[in-house]
């Protein structure tokens, strides 16, 4: 069954801030532009590099341009979808951030990841940011910022080390 083709562009647009999609081009990634015509700026951390890739407001990937023009595959399909389990923009419901939701303090224990696929490491808690990513002292003068971040306690000490999913209830 095809489905409807929506306008991500406009969606995004509507939302109070940014929210983290997911390509399967190149994973998660976090909107950073949208320009008038409706295309997608969206960054991405590849082996700790930021990295830009481009949308367009239907979901297609642009793959560079040529003579100030986007090349788009005429035929193609939407490749970026609200994450990696929901790729349906059609039923997606967005469930906005309680605001002020800070769960963390400086220096509270703290798994982080990028990635669902990537796996869990312990760290410091040090800052949230508006892009949602938190910043995380490792070791240094300067937070290193990471998509995801869960309490490190006895519930989650089973995490370190692996990919596995988290819920909110554990």
């Amino acid at each position: 069954m095809k489905q409807e083709e929506i306008d991500i562009a406009d969606f995004l647009r509507s939302m109070p801030g940014m929210m983290e999609l997911y390509s399967p081009l190149c994973g998660e990634v976090m909107p950073k532009v949208i320009d008038d015509d409706g295309f997608i700026l969206c960054s991405v951390l590849d082996g700790g590099i930021v990295k830009y890739v481009t949308f367009t407001s239907t979901g297609h990937f642009v793959g560079g341009y040529s003579d100030g023009e986007p090349k788009i595959a005429k035929h193609g399909e939407c490749v970026l979808f609200p994450s990696k389990s929901d790729r349906d923009w059609n039923t997606y419901v967005w469930r906005p951030r309680k605001k002020n939701e800070k769960v963390f303090k400086p220096f509270d224990k703290v798994l982080v990841r990028d990635a669902s696929d990537d796996c869990w490491w312990p760290a410091f808690f040090a800052i949230y940011n508006d892009y949602g990513m938190f910043g995380v002292m490792v070791h240094g003068e300067y937070p290193n910022f990471y998509r995801q971040c869960i309490p490190f306690n006895e519930k989650t000490a089973h995490f370190v080390g692996t990919s596995n999913p988290y819920k909110e209830d554990e």
